[in-house]
């Protein structure tokens, strides 16, 4: 009998933007944010545009745990370096937000990941 895959908690964020705003929205996470999210050891599986309008766009992360998410999600949002330099000008650019955590088996998790997502390799050259 195998054993079970193991879940990691994933967590959407669907983010309506304000009017115009998703592109700036988008270079800021690209140029910006996305290192801080893994600075904060954060996994993030993808991000991108919504298809089917001009101002939704979607963040997809996984955790080892709830209580992983917590305490990381804590830790960044909590952070001197987001305060200081990010929550006014990203808050600023979103509408409303709704996130939504389910449990997925790992494989799952690794097939929706993009590779842009992931931290750049140790030594790899640009």
């Amino acid at each position: 009998m195998t054993e079970p895959e193991r879940e990691l908690i994933v967590e959407f964020r669907n983010y309506h933007l304000k009017p115009g705003r998703r592109a700036k929205f988008h270079r800021m996470l690209t140029d910006e944010s996305l290192a801080m999210l893994h600075d904060f050891g954060i996994r993030v599986v993808r991000f991108g545009p919504s298809l089917h309008d001009n101002d939704s766009y979607l963040l997809i992360r996984a955790y080892p745990s709830m209580a992983e998410r917590i305490r990381q999600e804590e830790a960044f949002y909590g952070s001197e370096r987001w305060l200081n330099h990010f929550d006014e000008r990203v808050m600023e650019m979103i509408d409303i937000y709704v996130t939504t955590v389910i449990s997925l088996p790992v494989s799952a998790v690794d097939a929706l990941q993009d590779p842009a997502a992931l931290p750049p390799r140790h030594g790899a050259h640009s």
